[in-house]
Order: structure tokens, then C-alpha cells, then sequence
């Protein structure tokens, strides 16, 4: 039932050619300092910049705080996209190697960071010192954020970790200047079930970082996180995706839809072609979103990721009046002639599939949390 993740291929390895009188894997000496040093200075800029890969702990491990990293315990971006920020860009294996882990040091980019800018917006781009807007682009004027948090629970231990999210955690989020979550699911099917997962909105990472920093570090959490967890784990693994609205999300809003959005929530994850990401948006936008809500679903929110465990995929979230209403509209949509006419059109025009598959999750908001229809965006 449903769509099945079928993941494509995510690009080619890199290949080099040898450098004349040196043996495979030498590196030129001169070469290689020079590319030492704008390691050096790019990983002064970048640093503060998460990576695009998922936070991960094994089902044998006590995680500090759901959706901590085991081993980066209390650091600021424990809790953001991998374990550590990426290798800067020119750095080689050996440089990405040293870098990860809590040894990342989170620091502001030099000069002054234009006001309406993100500071890590402007930081990503200041590779090595040197101003790269004038040979890629300029720093990036962003004004929402949401992250998505997902808890893949061990069976059976889901109920008793529901105390420690509404007894302590939402309150310690209102203490620290966390936003209140647009929504909490949980979620018995699909391929992370049992799920637990929340929205919060956010102005920019720059707050994001201040306020989870503070969560973090209040004795608070840790102890009644080490007391609730004291019988065991409860989690197998968590993912936090950063997300920005998805080009189209606007274009899909009800004004006609008002209030708290119960029923069943379609959590869809889409793989989109990596060298084409904004062909799979509009594919996603412009037909197969629009099909689903002519009949019965309510598009809540259609993201891109910004940083997540699988780059270049769109994320959406759709209302559904029931589990039924779900999936007489999805068999009807893979069934559709003309959807398949439309989606065999892309891939004629660009020689590949634009839309690489989906893994979907339903899930129920609880009680008292159920979002807002268009999540309060009109």
C-alpha cells in the first residue's frame, strides 16, 4: 500500500589523473599545502555550517537527549544534520577524516553579516577568506526554517517516553526560546514505526543554535532524561532535518481550510534527482500534489531539505480525513493514465526519472497538537 522508496543513484564517484613522476596517491608537495592551507581557512568559516547527514545512534547506546549524537554530548550542534559540520571545500579525505567529531569549533565568519542575512547563510559562502559571492552567489536572505525531528522508538517504548517530552521538554522549550512545535505525531506505520516526531518553525539557524545550546546545557533535561532512560534506551535512532519551504508550497494553500487539522497525516519523504531537485519539486507541486488535494487531502506544508539525511529531497505533509480517504486518492494517483503521461514526459525531456521514489509514514497528531491548516502560513 502506498509508495515504496526506491532510492536512485546519488552521483558518480571523482576520479583524478596522475601527476607525472608521482606514484598513485602521492600528492604534489607544493600542491599540498597550498591545499592544507585553505583547508585551514575555510574550515575557519564553515565550520559553524552543519552537515547534510542524518544524527544516528545505535539501539545498545543511552543517548544523552533525543536527538543528541552520542559522543557530542552538550555541543552547541550535537542535535544538527551529521556528527560535525562537512570538510571545507578543497579539503581531501585525510582533512574530512580529522575534522569530525565534537573537535568542530562553531565560529562567526569574519566582517559584518548583512542584517536580513542568516550569519551561517553568509559564513557558507566565505570559503578561505575570500569573498566567493562575486563566483557563485550572494549570501542567501532566508526568513523560515523548519525542523522536523524524528525518534525512531524501540517497540514497546514509546509510552514511556511521552512523559518526558510533555512534562519536561515543551516546558523546557518555552524556558529557552524554543518555538512552541506546529504539530507532535506519532506514527505506527511506515518504515521508522514506531515514530515520534515534531515541527518547530524558526527565524534562523543562528537562533536555532542559541536556543537548543541552552536547552542543552540545563541540568534539568539531562537528569530526567538519565532518569527516564535509567531502565534502558528507548530509542533506536533519531534524524533532524532542517527544511525551507518547497517552491509551490505557496500555490497549494486553502484559504477555504481554517483551524486544527485532525484525521490521518501523510508524512511523505520524496528522493528527487540530485542534478535536477527543482524539476522534482514542480513535478511534485504542479501534479501529484494537486491530484491528491482535489480529493480529499489537505497539503499542510511541501519543504525542500536544507540539511538531513538524504540531500535533495522534498518533504511533505498532507491531511487526511481518514486512512481510507488516503488510499483510495494514492492508488488512484498511481493508477492515473494522464499522471503517468505527464511524469513520462519529464523523464523523455531530461533522460531521467525526476521523482525517485517516496517513503510514507501516517502518523496522528496528539491530542492538543494538531497543526493548523497550511500550518498558520494564510
Amino acid at each position: 500500500m502506498g509508495r515504496t522508496a526506491r532510492p536512485g543513484p546519488r552521483g558518480a564517484g571523482a576520479g583524478g589523473a596522475r601527476t607525472a613522476g608521482l606514484r598513485p596517491g602521492h600528492r604534489h608537495p607544493a600542491r599540498g599545502a597550498a591545499r592544507a592551507g585553505r583547508c585551514r581557512s575555510a574550515r575557519r568559516h564553515v565550520a559553524g555550517r552543519p552537515g547534510p547527514g542524518p544524527v544516528r545512534h545505535g539501539a545498545g547506546r543511552r543517548p544523552p537527549a533525543p536527538g543528541v549524537s552520542a559522543g557530542l554530548a552538550g555541543h552547541p550542534d550535537a542535535d544538527a544534520g551529521r556528527r560535525g559540520a562537512g570538510p571545507a571545500p578543497g579539503c581531501g579525505g585525510a582533512a574530512r577524516g580529522r575534522d569530525r567529531g565534537a573537535r568542530r569549533r562553531h565560529l562567526r565568519p569574519d566582517g559584518p553579516v548583512p542584517v536580513a542575512t542568516d550569519g551561517m547563510e553568509h559564513a557558507a559562502h566565505q570559503p578561505g577568506g575570500h569573498d566567493m559571492t562575486a563566483d557563485l552567489a550572494p549570501p542567501v536572505t532566508i526568513d523560515a526554517y523548519y525542523e522536523l525531528r524524528l525518534y525512531e522508538m524501540l517497540p514497546g517504548r514509546m509510552d514511556g517516553f511521552l512523559p518526558l517530552m510533555e512534562e519536561t521538554a515543551i516546558p523546557q522549550f518555552r524556558l529557552h526560546g524554543i518555538p512552541r512545535p506546529l504539530a507532535i505525531w506519532q506514527s505506527h506505520t511506515g518504515p521508522m514505526a514506531p515514530l515520534y516526531a515534531y515541527l518547530i518553525p524558526w527565524r534562523s539557524l543562528d537562533e536555532r543554535m542559541r536556543c537548543w545550546t541552552a536547552f542543552y546545557g540545563d541540568r534539568l533535561w539531562s537528569e530526567r532524561t538519565a532518569a527516564n532512560f535509567a531502565d534502558g534506551p528507548r530509542l533506536r535512532r533519531t534524524h533532524v532535518l532542517i527544511l525551507r519551504p518547497g517552491p509551490g508550497w505557496d500555490g497549494l494553500a486553502d484559504p477555504d481550510r481554517t483551524g486544527p487539522q485532525g484525521g490521518v497525516h501523510e508524512l511523505a519523504l520524496h528522493d528527487l534527482d540530485n542534478d535536477n531537485p527543482g524539476l522534482g519539486h514542480a513535478a511534485l507541486t504542479g501534479t501529484d500534489l494537486p491530484y491528491l488535494q482535489a480529493r480529499g487531502g489537505h497539503v499542510l506544508g511541501s519543504f525542500a531539505t536544507w540539511y538531513g539525511s538524504r540531500m535533495n529531497q522534498a518533504v511533505t505533509l498532507t491531511a487526511w480525513p481518514d486512512a481510507e480517504s488516503w488510499r483510495a486518492a494514492t492508488v488512484a494517483l498511481q493508477s492515473d493514465p494522464d499522471v503517468a503521461r505527464r511524469h513520462d514526459a519529464g523523464r523523455r525531456a531530461r533522460g531521467t526519472t525526476l521523482l525517485r521514489g517516496s517513503a510514507v509514514h501516517l502518523m496522528r497528531p496528539l491530542p492538543g497538537w494538531e497543526p493548523e491548516a497550511n500550518l498558520g502560513r494564510i
